[in-house]
């Protein structure tokens, strides 16, 4: 027995040994596919150009990139023609203080030399005056009218002193305090006699002393840098960048390759030599964190997604698909493609094959990997996200196909409205293409859902509600073979089915699948039906004239006629399991005890055993509780609640301290629920019934006993 137990337990741990690697040969495939088409589309493979010969093949750019070339000649532009624009802008010119400072000085040395011709008496006027225009121009003083000259040096002392103050406080504050622009310059000389007659020159002298400070006023500005190179680097900042956009053809293939080709390539990044790794590795590390996490949670939750090889394989090949869907949307739709991709599809499929937990999770990872392929834009993520939700709730309460279509609908409303309250967080109206693009995601979620189905049934071995109700159809061949050959075997399973049903509701369970598989779960003793007690009506046992090992091979093997017999009629693999499970590896006590009295020992306790495995879902291991207790209750000759409940809680003891339901995801309040239920259905078949008086009264009685049994 302890050989036994280690065998079975070396068994069990190779089967998980097995199944983790199974599960991480899935994801790396996953993985490998996903980063492949995520990076043909994020960062698609560099190209050789050069300059005066054919492109290779053609370059498009795989995303919206700033044309830093375009961008900079525009710049450049803006900068130019602000710069010759505002040449002779007065708000970026500064007075230059050496201008007036050196008509100061003009000023007073021009004071000093008409004073000295005016104290020169032996000389005639036409001698001073050529004398001091000589002098004027040796000292840099710009030419004047000789009149004017001639009338300074021909004024009374006092008269002259007060003109040529005026003249230089006139023309030293106009110097300092006004911007004189080559433009401007003559305008202010018009206004210099204004100016002079304010400062209290007499007409007539104002108009000789203007001509003195007009030789003597010039432009006197200069350009401000500093303010210029500010206003023109505004003037660069205000022009709008220019972009290439996703999907631009760059250059085509055969096309000659120029430098604004090279240039643009090389903005996408897209240039031999350029290669993006860091992003490829960054793209790598986050779909490996993302499938990583995926496992971990439905690992942490204990989903039937994860438990179940073949339903972790769906899981993940419905993830890959949904990544090239989307690689698909990014590449031939155009705008609102993200929410084109029919994530809800593999949501509702999960749903109806795995579980909710396994659709939501599967959902999610979609839906992230739906964002990475459009650069992470938040329509691309939350639309679809809407339609798995809807799609898991519609999905759960199907009836029949036709509730595809109000699925359809659901979805289609769901991801139009998370699409419309995207774009209007962005500032953008809805539009009409929101509503396509929503309408064909229900549409095609629902027609993928429906049309991919089967497929996946047939490969896989899985069951839908469609399919566990077609297989469930009492004009199915096999269920009229074991009704027509094994009527007991039929009436049983009817019984196991109700009693597992009614629990599963009460433990999270699927009760259609544990409907189906009590119909089917016996289905290997119509090879040999007589040999079952139930089928045994008003005949001979055959096994009073067997021995204990050849009755009890008889037993264990209609496990296995069940699943060959099973697999030749393609029922699903959840039921095939459960058939394979359903008595886990209990031994055939009554045989056992039977060699044991005839043999006095047992020298192969192997061969009184059950194969197993062990139930491995809450379905199988309600369908192994289920058929015990209705042959427990065969024997039970009471309608005592209280005894009922005593004898289903004895049953369920010894499989839990037998270790039969270790491997299934059932706790002790589940079990507690699973008792209950079955006392209550149980009390529902064996409840006490009046006598009815017969209507042919032969012998004063009515042919039944008290409790109205004939």
């Amino acid at each position: 027995m302890k050989s036994d137990s280690k065998g079975r337990m070396r068994a069990r741990v190779a089967r998980h040994a097995s199944s983790r690697w199974a599960k991480f040969t899935v994801l790396l495939t996953a993985w490998a596919l996903c980063f492949l088409l995520l990076s043909t589309n994020i960062t698609p493979s560099a190209v050789k150009l050069e300059i005066g010969k054919p492109a290779m093949r053609n370059v498009v750019a795989h995303r919206t990139v700033l044309n830093k070339a375009a961008t900079d000649l525009l710049k450049e532009e803006a900068r130019k023609n602000f710069l010759l624009s505002s040449a002779d802008n007065p708000a970026y010119m500064r007075i230059n203080e050496t201008v007036s400072v050196l008509a100061e000085s003009r000023l007073d040395t021009l004071f000093g030399l008409v004073s000295k011709a005016r104290g020169n008496t032996g000389k005639g006027i036409q001698a001073k005056l050529d004398e001091l225009t000589k002098s004027m121009a040796v000292a840099g003083i710009p030419p004047m009218p000789k009149s004017a000259l001639s009338r300074l040096i021909e004024l009374p002392g006092e008269q002259f002193s007060e003109e040529l103050s005026t003249i230089k406080r006139y023309v030293v504050s106009m110097l300092k305090n006004k911007k004189i622009l080559e433009s401007t310059i003559g305008q202010e000389k018009k206004l210099t006699y204004q100016g002079l007659s304010q400062l209290g020159l007499a007409p007539e002298t104002a108009k000789g002393a203007a001509e003195i400070a007009n030789a003597l006023i010039e432009p006197n500005t200069v350009v401000d840098m500093a303010a210029l190179e500010r206003s023109a680097d505004e003037a660069e900042a205000n022009v709008q960048p220019v972009y290439i956009q996703k999907g631009t053809v760059i250059v085509k293939q055969g096309q000659i390759v120029t430098e604004e080709h090279i240039n643009l390539t090389e903005s996408l990044g897209l240039m031999k030599g350029m290669e993006p790794v860091w992003a490829r590795f960054s793209l790598g590390l986050l779909s490996a964190m993302v499938l990583g996490t995926f496992a971990a949670f439905m690992s942490w939750v204990k989903s039937e997604g994860y438990r179940n090889d073949k339903k972790f394989l769906l899981s993940i090949t419905l993830i890959t698909v949904g990544v090239f869907m989307s690689w698909a949307a990014y590449r031939f739709l155009g705008e609102y493609a993200s929410l084109y991709v029919p994530v809800a599809y593999i949501a509702m499929s999960l749903t109806l094959m795995v579980d909710s937990r396994t659709a939501m999770a599967a959902g999610v990872t979609t839906a992230v990997f739906n964002s990475f392929m459009f650069q992470g834009s938040l329509m691309s993520m939350v639309g679809p996200l809407a339609g798995v939700v809807l799609g898991i709730h519609m999905a759960r309460d199907l009836t029949d196909r036709f509730s595809m279509v109000r699925a359809a609908i659901y979805i289609a409303a769901g991801t139009a409205v998370t699409g419309a309250s995207v774009s209007a967080l962005a500032g953008d109206l809805p539009t009409a293409g929101i509503l396509v693009a929503s309408a064909t995601n229900g549409l095609f979620s629902a027609i993928l859902c429906l049309g991919t189905m089967p497929f996946a049934e047939a490969a896989m071995g899985l069951s839908s509600p469609f399919r566990l109700l077609e297989v469930s159809n009492p004009g199915n061949e096999l269920l009229r073979r074991i009704m027509m050959e094994a009527p007991g075997t039929y009436h049983h399973s009817i019984i196991v089915g109700n009693l597992a049903e009614a629990a599963a509701s009460a433990v999270g369970a699927d009760p259609l699948l544990v409907r189906a598989a009590a119909l089917y779960h016996d289905c290997g003793k119509v090879k040999q039906p007589d040999f079952f007690v139930e089928n045994q009506i008003n005949r001979v046992n055959p096994h009073d004239d067997l021995p204990p090992e050849v009755s009890s091979g008889i037993i264990i093997d209609h496990v296995a006629h069940g699943i060959q017999l099973a697999k030749e009629k393609g029922l699903p693999a959840s039921i095939i399991d459960i058939i394979a499970q359903h008595h886990g590896c209990s031994k055939v006590w009554y045989f056992y005890h039977k060699a044991m009295g005839q043999y006095g020992s047992v020298e192969d306790a192997e061969k009184y055993s059950y194969p197993g495995p062990r139930p491995q879902t809450s379905e199988a291991a309600l369908i192994m509780l289920a058929d015990i207790t209705e042959a427990k209750i065969r024997t039970v000759n009471t309608t005592d609640p209280e005894k009922v409940r005593e004898a289903i809680h004895s049953l369920i003891r010894e499989r839990l301290y037998a270790g039969d339901l270790n491997e299934t995801p059932l706790t002790l309040k589940d079990l507690k629920a699973i008792e209950d239920s079955f006392v209550n259905t149980i009390s529902g078949v064996k409840h006490e019934r009046i006598a009815y008086p017969s209507q042919s009264v032969k012998d004063g009685t009515d042919g039944k006993d008290a409790r109205g049994n004939e």
